[in-house]
């Protein structure tokens, strides 16, 4: 009696072991594997995109950080040389439109259906002088046109100009090239511009003109102005008189 009984409790067990197999089976839980395998298939993927992704940033693509170097035409030995050109912006006078930026014109342009003529709903481009006749260093250039030439530090992702620095903010990054905080000259009559990094070894254009030509937009170098009583930098850092530096850095 007692072995049947043992029997039929073995048998239950049994039972119950099975069934619990085919609740394993189920939709339910097939759906669930599947949901599984399919996010760790996406996590595979996705690790193998960012692997992908850091030995582009490390050299094996051809992309990279692409800057201007005012006042130069040509790059720094770590960068290459996209192009090189003239710096054109709007008139540094008596025109009150056009753009405020400034501009890397190519030597080589190309025109699409032009309107011959002066256009006069048009915005204008002019070259960009150097305005320097009170800066020995630099008065050779005075009045003559700023080249440029447009920079990509391949394998380098990030710039950025530093106003009022010769050196970038770690041994992480590279330096491309330092040079003077230069702009459109502050004056009631004259018109904003942007503030661009000139090299600290400015060239000019060949053969540009060192005529006063009124028609051109002009670069000046910058100083701050103080203040002890507001509105004004801080005078212990940014005393008056002195001109801005600046630096181009990559990483």
């Amino acid at each position: 009696m007692n072995r049947i009984v043992l029997v039929c409790l073995l048998s239950v067990v049994l039972c119950h072991v099975a069934w619990a197999n085919l609740s394993d089976e189920s939709p339910q839980n097939m759906r669930r594997e599947n949901a599984k395998d399919v996010h760790e298939g996406e996590q595979q993927t996705q690790s193998k995109r960012t692997v992908s992704n850091c030995q582009n940033h490390n050299g094996a693509s051809k992309g990279g950080s692409v800057y201007v170097r005012w006042g130069r035409r040509d790059c720094p030995e770590a960068s290459d040389l996209l192009y090189s050109g003239i710096a054109a912006g709007s008139r540094h006078r008596d025109s009150p439109g056009g753009g405020a930026n400034i501009l890397c014109l190519p030597p080589d342009p190309s025109f699409v259906n032009p309107v011959d003529g002066v256009g006069g709903t048009r915005a204008f481009l002019y070259s960009i002088e150097y305005q320097l006749s009170n800066y020995p260093a630099w008065q050779q250039n005075h009045l003559d046109d700023v080249p440029c030439a447009v920079c990509k530090a391949t394998g380098r992702f990030s710039h950025v100009m530093i106003p009022a620095k010769q050196t970038c903010p770690s041994s992480e990054w590279t330096l491309e090239y330092r040079g003077y905080l230069m702009a459109e000259r502050s004056h009631p009559v004259h018109h904003k511009s942007m503030f661009v990094c000139v090299d600290h070894d400015p060239k000019v254009v060949p053969n540009s003109s060192s005529a006063d030509n009124q028609n051109s937009g002009r670069l000046s170098l910058v100083e701050g102005k103080c203040s002890t009583t507001g509105g004004g930098l801080p005078c212990n850092t940014y005393p008056n008189g002195k001109e801005f530096t600046c630096a181009v850095c990559t990483l």
